[in-house]
């Protein structure tokens, strides 16, 4: 049987996409494991997810552009079935962002996105202007990939002492300690 190359990546990305790697551990996710797919600036709808995320585990996907966080909604992931948050890309070839401005304008302090499970990813998104840290992780075996981390007021991702066996790819934080600046 013969496969085209353009087959072969697809397939190859697809597999990318949709697995993901826990220590020696591949876990593949299928499309029953779609929580919901975020379609429009809808915190609630992200906040719904969230609860069914940390209850069984699964996938809910970012795709719109951007998702303006206010202080009625904050994201923790505190489950331990393996789960998380993809961003998909966009037409303008960038990633969904979550912007927490109008819960720091609220003046809560809190971070952006708060990991406090096991076998929890985040990917393929930009946090900003989180009201404290960007992403802070105080549970073990999670996983941060390609995800930007910027303008939050006290560091871009943070791994607490104890919190062990994290993994962070490809991530970047920069022009944090944003309130000094403002």
């Amino acid at each position: 049987m013969k496969y085209s190359s353009a087959l072969i990546l697809s397939i190859i990305s697809l597999n990318l996409f949709t697995s993901k790697t826990l220590g020696n551990k591949i876990l593949s996710f299928g499309e029953n494991d779609a929580i919901s797919t975020i379609t429009k600036d809808d915190e609630s709808a992200l906040c719904e997810a969230i609860k069914k995320l940390n209850k069984s585990g699964g996938i809910i996907y970012i795709n719109t552009p951007v998702i303006n966080m206010s202080s009625k909604c904050q994201i923790q992931l505190s489950g331990s079935s393996a789960g998380g948050l993809v961003g998909m890309k966009q037409s303008n070839d960038k990633y969904p962002v979550l912007n927490f401005k109008k819960a720091r304008n609220d003046n809560v302090k809190s971070p952006g996105i708060k990991i406090t499970g096991s076998n929890q990813f985040v990917k393929y998104l930009i946090i900003e202007f989180a009201g404290n840290k960007g992403i802070w992780i105080t549970g073990s075996k999670n996983t941060v990939d390609h995800v930007i981390s910027r303008y939050n007021d006290a560091s871009g991702i943070q791994i607490s002492h104890g919190a062990d066996s994290n993994t962070i790819n490809y991530s970047y934080c920069y022009i944090n300690l944003f309130n000094f600046f403002n």
